[in-house]
């Protein structure tokens, strides 16, 4: 019995450890198909990190490519403005926007520039400039990028997109608006830099129109006046011999000695002009009263001047040349231009600062208009008093308005050192 019960347990053993191995097999099928997926999802994640990595990649070197779009040098408005419509065309179309435009001022004009690549679906939107599409068939999202800084912005780069921009395009807009700023300001300062050439190529004209007027008058003087007294002092010692009286001779001498000292004021007069030798031998202070006294005399000008700091302080020669100068053709212009009755010079030295201001009361003008036309023979006087000041690293400024005068504000650095003392 117990042979014959085991045998016919048999099958049921068999079923059993079938289901045994079925389980097993079961298990590792599920185990195995565990570690596929987590082999698979790794692989789609690392997938997902690469295709993010490329596309950073591919809009940074987009980034550096409209970057270089715009880093060319350009010397003119017409150069600017193909070289953004260009950046534009191509901005919109790499970084899938739907339009953009670029609105800035580069030396004194404005460039409104719109680039769309399709038509608004609403058809009410004709060009992005500054407005957004309310159409109600796409959502539109809009952002504006300034272009320049809080205190010096010149503009903005306004774009339009149907897709919602991330914080990687928004700072690569961003870059491209600071590039847009460079590359305006380096245009700036090129005109700006042609334009100091234009100025310097007109007061090196001048100076030599100047200089050459100037030798031709001194010979004209010497010639007219200093040769003619000089030929008339001669003829009167010839004729001394014929007095026949010690009275003649006295008198006759005596009218020579008096031609003598008025050639001698002439010649003073004529070496004045070209540079007062009070200036070298005794400083600024003492030339500009003296110029002041015959100023006053010559025009009939009621003259003021105020000089602190100076006192038995002598500075270096070639701002005490520079503020002469300045003073001089200032007040050449009051006499010339401005019918005033007043005018006065203050000079003042505080530490390593030297300003000077000179104001009248005459008719005055508009400065913006006569400083900003082409430099020629009427403005070349207050452009050169500006050349002087700029070229010892100062400033000059002027005010002014019809009616109300003219006040010219100049202001010289001064360095520690370069001070002597007189006497």
């Amino acid at each position: 019995m117990g042979a014959k019960a085991w045998i016919l347990n048999i099958p049921r053993l068999f079923r059993f450890i079938r289901k045994i191995s079925l389980r097993k097999w079961l298990l590792l099928v599920r185990r195995r198909s565990m570690e596929i997926l987590r082999s698979l999802f790794a692989r789609l994640l690392m997938g997902h990190k690469e295709l993010e990595e490329r596309q950073e990649i591919l809009l940074q070197n987009r980034e550096l490519s409209l970057l270089n779009e715009l880093s060319g040098q350009v010397r003119s408005i017409p150069e600017m403005k193909g070289m953004l419509e260009q950046f534009l065309k191509r901005a919109v179309t790499d970084l899938q926007l739907h339009s953009a435009v670029i609105q800035i001022n580069v030396v004194g004009e404005y460039l409104d520039l719109p680039y769309k690549i399709v038509e608004c679906p609403c058809d009410r939107c004709e060009r992005l400039q500054g407005r957004e599409c309310y159409c109600s068939i796409v959502s539109i999202y809009y952002l504006v990028f300034p272009v320049g800084g809080t205190d010096n912005r010149i503009g903005q780069l306004a774009v339009c997109s149907y897709l919602p921009l991330n914080a990687q395009s928004v700072n690569v807009l961003q870059s491209l608006a600071n590039q847009i700023y460079v590359t305006a300001e380096n245009l700036r300062l090129w005109h700006e830099l042609k334009q100091k050439e234009a100025l310097r190529l007109q007061l090196l004209d001048k100076v030599i129109q100047a200089q050459e007027e100037e030798r031709k008058r001194i010979a004209r003087e010497l010639h007219d006046e200093t040769s003619q007294s000089l030929t008339s002092i001669l003829l009167g010692l010839s004729v001394l011999a014929d007095k026949k009286t010690e009275a003649e001779r006295h008198e006759h001498l005596r009218g020579l000695r008096q031609m003598v000292q008025e050639t001698l004021e002439e010649v003073h007069d004529l070496a004045w002009q070209l540079r007062p030798s009070v200036l070298d031998k005794y400083g600024l202070a003492i030339a500009l009263e003296r110029y002041m006294e015959q100023y006053r005399s010559k025009y009939g000008i009621d003259t003021d001047l105020c000089i602190v700091g100076l006192d038995e302080v002598r500075l270096p020669m070639e701002i005490e040349i520079s503020v002469y100068r300045i003073i001089q053709e200032a007040l050449t212009n009051v006499a010339r231009y401005a019918r005033a009755r007043n005018v006065s010079v203050i000079i003042s030295r505080k530490q390593c600062q030297l300003s000077v201001i000179i104001e009248d009361d005459g008719a005055g003008f508009d400065v913006e208009q006569v400083l900003g036309r082409e430099p020629t023979r009427s403005n070349l006087g207050l452009r050169g008093m500006q050349e002087r000041a700029v070229l010892l690293n100062g400033t000059l400024k002027i005010e002014s308005g019809f009616g109300s005068g003219t006040t010219v504000f100049v202001n010289l650095p001064l360095f520690a050192g370069k001070e002597t003392y007189a006497g």
